[in-house]
């Protein structure tokens, strides 16, 4: 190493240390207290800390305030936290904690007597000076890194926040989707909010003490108040063990009416809270949830007003849509304990509900509520349950008592009273009212709807239901006053409960049932089933029914206490005939689209009666129905019944969950029921006797009745199903024409026609007919319907290795072609359940497997779905052979198989194979076309699963094209490119094979071929050729000209041929030449025709027509064709005729010895005129009246025309070479020879050239060896055509061989050992004509070795190898010393290499071969020496190139095997 470069390394190690060095010290970071401004970096607060401005914390900067300090801060500025916050608390960093005794505080400075603050100008226009004052934690805090433990806010307005467009809230402490941990705040002084959360944050805050702010202004809010905070189900704002007063608030004293109504202690809009053990006391208002969902649990609220105010419900898809309130004391003074209102949905368990001097328990409005194991109660203003609007309510458990109303009011009737603000229409609704306790109702109630002016009062009922549904089962209802139900326009299903009412007043009613009147013209009737309900026998009447449709089954009657006035069954029907008035006609009320749970009978109504049904009914006599009707015979109808119960099964099991609808004799259906978890119905009351005491004189089923003796007719009414003028059965005979069944003068009824139709989705359907005439208790079994499956996979299908099959599968009957029904209730009736699984037995295998259901229906039936809608299953048999193979495919729906269906499939393992033979990787195309030919293979069936040979070609400007050819054993492609704008250069062009499954489209497993071929798509310029007219064609007047050719365009297609026509003596172009050709036969042949009278042309002048094509990007070179044009005149001259132009030569070549002077040196041509010309109206022969004459004045002295035979003759001795003594010069070109008629009419031949060449007599062996039996001597030479050659010994002059020169001047010669006669060496002389000679030399005998002797050939091959090894020495050597050339070169010389061309492949040149001739005149001739020899070239002087010698008969450079460098 140089010491230069060691100088270097050291400096450079010791600047690497120095830096490592200077890394390693820490710089200390400054902590002093920023007054105002930014925190930029980690800063830590203790003490007292005055600030003197707005204090921001940077992104990624920490504020540490230690427990204790205090932070003084001017009116109306902020402190904004945008990195982390650690208030108090060692886990984040504070070094002393803070705490309930040791805080830390922020307390902002009395504003009283300054100016407008921050807020005062547009769109706030709040004038407060310490408007905006406050704590603000932006959305980018690090929530693992803040914290805030018992702090307190002192004296501070709030910031204003924009919560929706154009809406401000104030916080004190803003929390901007910061979702932190604070703990133990308290609030203080603070004129509006104390907490305002908002966008999506989710913190939790404990252990705090809230106030409602206080301003003068008005501007005084909740406690807290968030908006659209929570993160759904990944947080939501968590409030615990917290407590909220309304403190000096002016919402602590307010009112409950909307003039004053209060601040709520809480609010939140759109949010996800969790609220536990928190206290809100001391306020006007509760909790207030707008369109927000999550829990309060185990809190106490004791407020004024509302306490637990819900609106709306939360529509975020991440989080629970319901608001859960949970074991709560809920105590208020006014308003109602709980509400839902709006599309709420709520869920209410265990909570303890009293107060509400002025309000319900719980008020439920166009909302969903389930209400579980609650004590409601006492409640003072109105009733312990409130439902009106669209709401959906399921209360179960609870304890309801001590009401001033009715204890659950179910619609609202009050809309009728002027004082109420409620002026809607009742609206349906719905009640599941289960096992609860419901006592002491003994209030009064007021409403136009059921009292009498003027004070409208009437005893409160236990339960009042308008417009509504209710199923009631197994409640205990005691120490109720008045009635226990009173239902107008009302669908109930009451069940199993204990009633005790009517104690205080003796004239109330267990039901009272009537329609409702709309007073537009529509009544509803009410529709009930009674089941198993204990009656009190306080009461005046268990039913008293009006216009409605009721059922009464398996009750036991009291003996009512008051038996003066008491009715067990008091039915009634005051309007007019439903036929005289179409308004009195009852209708089902609206409430049926939201059936009672588990209501048994169906929602129909007859419209002209007060229907009632009953069957067993004990302690009840027939005689206790008390009717009125008012001007309808009809108006009320009592049905004797049976009681009716079915068992449905399925396979022998019994089938939980079927439906059993029973419809009667007309269709119309009676019950729709539910079969329990044995199979059973529930137990319904079907009649059996009709219109029961239709004359009201209470008597039932009179027999007694007179037939007259000569009419046979009644003369007293009989009271039954026989004399009702109904058609009972449905056989289509009413009364005494039903002689079946109501046969005069015997004491029979018309029997009753029921239809029962039974099914249940995957066991089946059933439905039968019977007539009742008793008690019935059967077994109905469902007759089930197979299912179906369907393949989508035909017979012959292929498969790649794994077998893959879809299918859709059914149970029931068919949708359409896709499997869909019209609407989802057609769907539900076509199927009779659904497909349990699909199976699939593979081919070989004695199993089934289970197919996948990939519908994802999940079980449910809709009109474009249902389970195995589509199925899929797969079976791999890569392991197997190419081969057919079988499946079989079936359904099952848990009772039954479908038919089998079988399938055929092509099982196909291994991909095709390509072959490519042609065009060869790396060829060049510029024609357009590239033809691909190839071979490819199968092994299925010999091939027979071949499909396409795929070819993807990828080239420059992202050119991608993929073309495909039906594959076959042998295949072949042409993609043709011509005419295309596709760029030239290298294309790759991926070749493969495809068949039914692999590499369809995609290489996938296949083995490719890829070519890399050049493409030159530089667009060629079209040709053309003119045929007609030929060349200086003379065009006559009269004449339509005729043009033909041919254009071609070898990338593309000619479009057009365009033509112009010249004159050639002015070169200007004419008007009205040829008109353009578009149309070209297959090889691109053309026509046209011109007519030249429309050229106005001269007689006598030439004209040119240019011809060319173009092929919409390029026009050819043009053609030119020179023509004149003959006026014949008015004379009927005919003009002369060439004739036979095919025949007509085009070239004729004549040879002249260049060696010669002599006069016959040259050939001759002569052609026969005659043969071509005539004339057609001449007299005699045609050399009598042909003149001739020559394109060229020229030709007339060189070709001379015998004028009697017409033979025109050309020899270059007759005057050409008199012109000049270059034999080049004799050459005659485009000669046309033109014929004159005696009119001076010509007419011209086809242009022919006459070409002289010179020729020299030469001779050459064409082949090597010394001349023995079987190997002649082959010579070969050229001289003067018809000259006579001659071979003789140049010792003796014999004559060895000869022959003649051929007409192309070229002649051959073999001479024979025989002919030669003797060995040795021999000399040659060779003549032509016994001129020219030359002399060749060959050895000839049998016995003479051929080529090289072996041992010279060994030495040779030594030599050369040596010396190769010696080059390749030499430079090993020089490359092991590259290492040291650059000294080398200035320390030493090399020598000059005698071998460097030779090692560079340099090839030497060649010296130019001398085969000039000598003139005759300049060298004397001896006889013997040949004149003009060819020499063969000579070998360079080896000073040229030392230690390398030229070889003539190989014709290069060889080494010198006997060469030594020079030392």
């Amino acid at each position: 190493m140089s010491d230069n470069q060691k100088t270097k390394s050291i400096f450079l190690t010791f600047l690497m240390f120095t830096s490592l060095c200077v890394g390693l010290i820490s710089i200390p970071v400054a902590s002093a207290v920023t007054t105002s401004g930014t925190i930029t970096a980690s800063e830590t607060w203790s003490g007292t800390v005055n600030l003197n401005g707005n204090v921001t914390v940077a992104e990624g900067a920490t504020l540490v305030i230690n427990g204790g300090t205090r932070i003084n801060i001017p009116a109306g500025d902020q402190l904004i936290v945008e990195g982390s916050i650690c208030a108090g608390d060692i886990t984040c960093g504070a070094g002393a904690p803070s705490s309930q005794g040791a805080p830390i505080r922020f307390v902002w400075a009395d504003a009283s007597g300054s100016g407008p603050g921050n807020c005062a100008g547009a769109p706030l226009n709040n004038p407060d000076p310490s408007c905006g004052s406050g704590i603000w934690l932006d959305y980018t805090v690090d929530v693992q890194k803040t914290k805030l433990n018992y702090v307190t806010l002192e004296g501070t307005y709030g910031i204003p926040v924009q919560v929706q467009n154009g809406v401000y809230r104030y916080g004190a402490l803003v929390l901007n989707d910061a979702s932190i941990d604070a703990r133990g705040l308290d609030f203080s002084d603070v004129n509006t909010t104390n907490i305002l959360v908002v966008g999506s944050a989710a913190p939790t805050i404990s252990d705090s003490t809230l106030t409602l702010g206080v301003d003068g202004r008005n501007y005084h809010g909740p406690a807290l108040e968030a908006h659209n905070a929570g993160k759904g189900i990944l947080g939501a704002l968590t409030i615990r063990s917290t407590t909220i007063s309304g403190g000096n608030s002016p919402s602590a004293g307010a009112t409950c009416d909307s003039g004053q109504p209060g601040r709520s202690a809480m609010y939140f809009s759109n949010s996800d809270v969790d609220i536990d053990f928190v206290t809100v006391q001391d306020n006007s208002q509760g909790l207030f949830f707008q369109s927000s969902s999550g829990r309060i649990t185990d809190s106490s609220i004791t407020v004024t007003c509302n306490a637990v105010d819900t609106n709306s419900v939360k529509t975020s898809t991440n989080a629970s849509t319901a608001m859960y309130i949970f074991n709560n004391t809920i105590e208020t003074t006014e308003g109602a304990g709980i509400t839902a209102y709006d599309n709420s949905v709520i869920v209410a368990n265990d909570n303890t509900i009293s107060g509400a001097a002025s309000g319900s328990g719980v008020g439920i409005r166009d909302s969903t509520a389930q209400l579980h194991r609650n004590v409601i109660g006492p409640i003072g203003g109105w009733n312990g349950l409130w439902i009106y609007g669209e709401s959906d309510v399921v209360a179960e458990n609870n304890t309801i008592q001590n009401t001033a109303k009715e204890a659950i009011s179910l619609g609202e009737y009050h809309y009728v009273d002027s004082w109420s603000s409620y002026k809607n229409e009742p609206e349906k609704s719905r009640l599941y009212l289960a096992n609860n306790q419901i006592n002491n109702v003994s209030g009064t109630c007021n409403s136009a709807m059921y009292g009498q002016a003027p004070e409208y009062a009437f005893p409160c009922p236990a339960m009042q239901m308008i417009m509504a549904s209710a199923t009631i089962i197994g409640n205990n209802f005691s120490e109720i006053a008045a009635d226990a139900f009173k239902i107008k326009g009302s669908i109930v299903n009451i069940q199993n409960n204990e009633i005790d009412a009517g104690g205080a007043n003796g004239e109330a009613e267990a039901v009272y049932m009537t329609p409702f009147d709309d007073n537009y013209g529509t009544k509803y009737g009410s529709i009930g089933f009674f089941s198993q309900n204990q009656w009190p026998s306080s009461v005046t009447k268990i039913y008293n029914i009006t216009e409605s449709k009721v059922i009464v089954q398996s009750e036991n009657f009291p003996q009512l206490d008051n038996s003066s006035i008491a009715e067990s069954i008091f039915l009634r029907w005051n309007s007019q005939t439903c036929e005289e008035n179409s308004n009195a006609c009852l209708k089902v009320p609206p409430t049926s689209e939201m059936v009672p749970k588990d209501m048994p009978i169906a929602m129909e109504i007859k419209e002209n009666a007060t229907t009632f049904t009953f069957a067993n009914l004990n302690g009840f006599n027939i005689g206790d129905i008390y009717m009125r009707n008012q001007g309808s015979e009809w108006g009320v109808q009592v049905e004797e019944g049976e009681l009716v119960r079915y068992q449905v099964k399925a396979s022998n099991s019994n089938v939980a969950g079927a439906n059993v609808k029973i419809r009667n004799a007309f269709g119309v259906q009676l019950y729709n029921l539910t079969t329990d978890s044995f199979g059973f119905t529930p137990q319904i009351t079907l009649p059996t006797n009709f219109h029961i005491d239709h004359n009201w004189n209470r008597k039932w089923n009179e027999p007694d009745y007179t037939i007259h003796p000569v009419t046979g007719e009644y003369t007293a009414d009989r009271e039954d199903s026989c004399n009702d003028g109904v058609d009972n059965d449905g056989d289509g005979y009413a009364d005494e024409q039903d002689s079946e069944d109501c046969s005069p003068g015997t004491n029979t009824r018309e029997m009753s026609l029921f239809i029962v139709e039974a099914s249940k989705f995957d066991k089946g359907r059933s439905t039968h007919t019977f007539t009742l005439d008793g008690m019935i208790d059967e077994i109905i079994h469902l007759d089930n319907m197979a299912p179906s499956v369907t393949v989508d996979q035909l017979n012959s299908t292929s498969f790649p290795k794994i077998v893959q099959l879809t299918g859709r599968a059914w149970d029931g009957f068919a949708g359409d072609n896709d499997g869909n029904y019209f609407n989802t209730a057609n769907a539900t009736d076509a199927m009779f359940g659904t497909v349990d699984r699909v199976e699939i037995q593979p081919h070989g295998s004695p199993d089934w497997y289970n197919a996948i259901d990939t519908s994802g229906a999940n079980g449910v039936i809709t009109s474009t779905n249902y389970p195995f809608k589509t199925w899929s299953f797969e079976w791999d048999m890569s392991d197997q052979a190419e081969q057919d193979v079988t499946f079989r495919i079936r359904a099952y729906d848990g009772l039954e198989v479908s038919q089998i269906a079988t399938r055929f499939f092509r099982l196909n393992i291994n991909a095709p194979t390509i072959f490519v033979d042609s065009p060869q990787d790396g060829s060049q195309h510029v024609n357009g076309i590239v033809t691909f030919e190839g071979r490819a293979e199968d092994d299925y069936r010999n091939n027979l699963d071949l499909d396409r040979v795929y070819i993807q070609i990828e080239g420059p400007g992202d050119f991608s094209s993929k073309v495909w050819q039906e594959a076959s054993p042998s295949w072949s492609y042409v993609w043709n490119y011509a005419g295309t704008n596709l760029q030239s250069g290298d294309y790759t062009f991926t070749i493969w094979a495809s068949d039914s499954n692999f590499c369809r489209g995609v290489i996938d497993v296949c083995v490719t071929k890829v070519l890399i071929l050049t493409i030159d798509n530089e667009n060629q310029a079209p040709i053309v050729q003119l045929d007609k007219p030929r060349p200086s064609q003379i065009i006559y007047s009269g004449e339509v000209v005729a043009l033909e050719g041919v254009a071609r365009d070898n990338d593309g297609s000619v479009s057009r041929v365009e033509f112009r026509l010249f004159d050639a003596a002015t070169g200007g172009e004419m008007m009205n030449g040829p008109s353009d050709v578009t149309t070209f036969s297959a090889s691109g042949v053309w026509t046209q025709t011109w007519d030249p009278s429309r050229a106005n042309l001269a007689n006598g002048q030439f004209y040119d027509i240019e011809v060319r094509s173009y092929d919409t990007v390029d026009f050819s070179e043009p053609v030119m064709r020179r023509i004149q044009y003959i006026d014949l005149g008015d004379t009927d001259n005919v003009p002369p005729e060439f004739s036979n132009p095919t025949l007509w030569p085009q070239t004729y070549t004549i040879f002249c010895d260049s060696n010669s002077l002599s006069d016959n040196r040259c050939t001759s041509v002569s052609i026969n005129l005659l043969d071509f010309f005539s004339d057609p109206d001449g007299e005699g022969e045609n050399n009598t009246h042909l003149r001739w004459d020559f394109n060229e004045p020229l030709y007339v002295d060189a070709i001379t025309i015998n004028p009697n035979s017409g033979v025109a003759k050309y020899n270059p001795m007759d005057y050409m070479e008199s012109r000049s003594p270059d034999i080049a010069d004799w050459s005659l070109l485009d000669v046309i020879f033109i014929g004159y008629d005696d009119n001076d009419v010509p007419v011209n031949s086809p242009a022919v050239d006459f070409i002289v060449k010179p020729i020299s007599f030469s001779v050459e062996r064409i082949n090597d060896g010394q001349v023995i039996s079987g190997n002649n001597a082959m010579y070969r030479g050229t001289g003067l055509p018809g000259s006579k050659v001659e071979a003789r010994f140049a010792d003796s002059d014999f004559l060895v061989n000869e022959t003649l020169v051929g007409p192309d001047g070229v002649w051959r010669m073999e001479i024979s050992y025989t002919q030669i006669g003797r060995d040795g060496d021999v000399n040659l002389v060779f003549s032509q004509d016994e001129g020219s000679i030359t002399q060749q030399q060959l050895a000839s005998g049998a016995l003479a070795e051929a080529g090289m002797a072996t041992w010279l050939w060994i030495v040779l091959i030594v030599l050369v190898i040596g010396l190769l090894g010696g080059a390749g020495a030499f430079f090993f050597l020089e490359f092991e010393e590259l290492d040291e050339i650059e000294e080398a070169v200035s320390q030493q010389n090399v020598s000059e290499d005698p071998y460097a061309w030779a090692k560079a492949k340099q090839v030497p040149e060649l010296p130019a071969t001398n085969t000039q001739t000598l003139p005759a005149q300049q060298a004397p001739q001896a006889f013997g020496q040949a004149k003009n020899v060819v020499q063969q070239p000579a070998a360079p002087a080896q000073s040229q190139h030392p230690g390398w010698l030229w070889d003539a008969q190989s014709n290069q450079w060889v080494p010198d095997p006997n060469y030594r460098p020079p030392q």
